[in-house]
């Protein structure tokens, strides 16, 4: 009997068992289904935001170079020699013939005068028919045509970016159809407006790049929901070919919401704007719609691995699952509070520490919430740019190559950098970079710890200015002759200086008063720091007077800072008193020269064009060397 209930016990413990096992695989199984559920949810959101990145960047890099190859124009020699001489005009005829031929998605290069008539018209065949400079006689006047109008009314640092449309040859649309986007720069030459140079560009292969994509049917659409890029080519262009298909049709509801996000992603539709890309006011967006064979494939591989991790538990938690179930609850729960308190010391990383990780390539992978709350970005907006994209231009283009030889190399790099704030604003961070390296000591990224210093730099700022006229005060006028002394002494190289005094100043003062000299003292300064070089540094040495260091300038340089300085001063109509003028002395650190001998020099030439008359430059008197 004892035997029998024994056996009764143990088959009652197994049948409860194998009971319990087959709803603890029901049960996991159901919840691992819910959760992969939730993942493809977050894996589509993920792919989305990836997709839609890279398509920015596409387009991003497509402009950019459009607009570099304008700039390269404009800084052209030739074309510069022919804003001045029209008799150099087959040079910009090859130049811009050359540009055409370059670049297949170019279709047209021109350059129209400050009128708006063609002088220059490079254009490509239909056909492929080859490509054309057109005659003389052909040119048209196009200063009644709107992106005529719209870009000379730009500074010369701006673009004009047309309405992404189809190209109209003869008043009708092309057929085929040409996709179109025109791209202008307004030309400048001694502050003067000289025309416009503008390329109408073939937008086909830039679309057909955009729309390939294995999980998400790719639409393009203006800010009233017509499409522009469509996988069915008879429902693209509607707003121009006079078709009817809009964003409503396809996303319901949701369109409205598509429209007017910056960013948005979900299952079924993502969008994110393409407004800052094109600059058009077009409002055009990216929708990407999650192909149904995607999902699927998802949801069936989702529903497998559920049944095969039911049948997994049946199959091991019967015979082993009692005796192999309380260690790892164990450890799992110790491995649980090791995960939360690791969780808790990231996110206060996370929040109060300024730290980034890229790509070898310098692309951010990974970013800080103190960062991005510093920079006024999002971690959206900054995931996948380059790190060079918070770069001001006080840190030097030589600076940020040393910083990647450093890095590149495996060594860590530590300095002082100042960044751009997404509001324009500037701020300061002491940066320390570490290369990452895999199990095979490659470097696969970096990551970057930086603490703001933005307030000591403002401190240093605020300590080394002259309140009035925000140019570099005595002090710091001191400090850096002394240091550039130094340099010039190990490296031998060249440093020269400008002295610079304004004529009559006392009158100034007497007739106007002293409030109308501060204001003529601050437009001097604006004058010389707008028209020096870049390493060049301007202070007030002191009343009227300013010093100019010249870095690695040899005298003839620098004297031709000076007489360019002494111009644009003598040209300028300032505000309260009319024409002032300026007198220049210019002197080069020799190697029997100190750092005051060299101002000594500067002062006395500056007394000889005082003597000479004012509103002059002179230089060291070299014969007594």
């Amino acid at each position: 009997m004892d035997l029998f209930q024994r056996g009764t016990f143990y088959a009652k413990f197994i049948l409860y068992f194998i009971l319990f096992g087959m709803i603890i695989a029901v049960a996991t199984s159901t919840i691992n289904y819910k959760l992969s559920y939730k993942n493809i949810e977050k894996q589509v959101k993920t792919d989305a935001q990836l997709v839609a990145r890279t398509k920015q960047m596409q387009i991003e890099n497509f402009m950019e170079d459009i607009r570099r190859k304008l700039r390269a124009v404009e800084n052209n020699p030739l074309f510069q020699s022919y804003l001045d001489d029209p008799a150099n005009k087959k040079a910009v005829q090859n130049l811009l013939y050359a540009m055409l031929a370059g670049n297949k998605n170019f279709f047209q290069v021109r350059y129209l005068d400050a009128s708006g008539k063609e002088q220059i018209r490079a254009e490509r065949l239909r056909f492929g028919r080859g490509m054309q400079l057109v005659k003389e006689q052909n040119l048209q006047n196009k200063s009644n045509r709107y992106y005529f109008q719209e870009t000379k009314l730009l500074s010369s640092q701006l673009y004009y970016t047309s309405n992404l449309d189809l190209n109209v040859e003869n008043g009708k649309i092309e057929k085929p159809i040409r996709p179109t986007l025109r791209i202008a720069k307004p030309i400048y030459s001694d502050e003067r407006f000289r025309g416009i140079v503008i390329i109408n560009v073939s937008m086909r292969h830039l679309l057909n790049l955009l729309a390939q994509s294995s999980i998400f049917n790719v639409y393009i659409v203006d800010k009233e929901g017509y499409f522009l890029l469509h996988p069915d080519k008879d429902a693209a262009w509607g707003r121009y070919l006079e078709g009817d298909t809009l964003l409503e049709s396809l996303a319901g509801r949701k369109s409205a919401k598509l429209l007017d996000s910056q960013e948005y992603f979900s299952t079924t539709f993502s969008a994110v704007t393409l407004e800052h890309l094109f600059q058009n006011r077009e409002g055009l967006q990216l929708i990407l719609q999650t192909k149904q064979n995607y999902l699927q494939r998802m949801e069936q591989d989702n529903y497998k691995l559920a049944l095969i991790i039911a049948a997994l538990i049946v199959a091991i938690s019967i015979p082993l699952g009692f005796l192999l179930a309380i260690r790892p609850a164990k450890t799992q729960q110790r491995l649980d509070e090791l995960n939360k308190l690791n969780k808790r010391s990231l996110d206060i990383i996370d929040r109060y520490v300024l730290t980034s990780t890229t790509d070898p390539k310098g692309y951010i992978v990974d970013i800080s919430s103190a960062y991005c709350r510093l920079s006024g970005y999002d971690r959206s907006e900054l995931t996948g740019r380059k790190h060079s994209f918070f770069k001001s231009d006080k840190f030097s283009s030589e600076e940020y190559a040393q910083l990647w030889k450093t890095i590149g190399s495996g060594n860590v790099w530590r300095g002082e950098m100042q960044n751009r704030a997404k509001n324009g604003e500037y701020f300061w961070i002491d940066l320390t970079i570490l290369p990452l390296r895999n199990a095979q000591d490659r470097i696969e990224g970096y990551t970057g710890i930086a603490t703001d210093i933005t307030d000591k730099k403002l401190i240093e700022k605020l300590s080394q200015e002259d309140k009035l006229t925000k140019t570099y005060n005595r002090t710091k006028l001191d400090l850096t002759l002394e240091r550039e002394y130094e340099k010039y002494q190990s490296a031998d190289k060249p440093l020269s200086v400008i002295l610079v005094d304004i004529d009559h100043f006392k009158a100034v003062n007497d007739t106007y008063g002293h409030l109308v000299g501060d204001s003529v003292l601050v437009e001097v300064s604006t004058v010389l720091k707008d028209n020096v070089d870049r390493d060049d540094l301007v202070g007030r040495w002191g009343g009227e007077e300013f010093l100019i260091i010249c870095k690695a300038a040899e005298l003839s340089h620098a004297a031709q800072i000076a007489r360019r300085l002494q111009e644009r001063i003598a040209a300028k109509d300032f505000s309260s008193v009319g024409k002032v003028t300026a007198s220049f002395g210019v002197a080069q650190l020799h190697p029997e020269d100190t750092a005051d001998t060299l101002i000594k020099k500067a002062d006395d030439a500056l007394y000889r064009a005082k003597e000479a008359g004012r509103n002059r430059v002179e230089t060291e008197d070299q014969s007594a060397r």
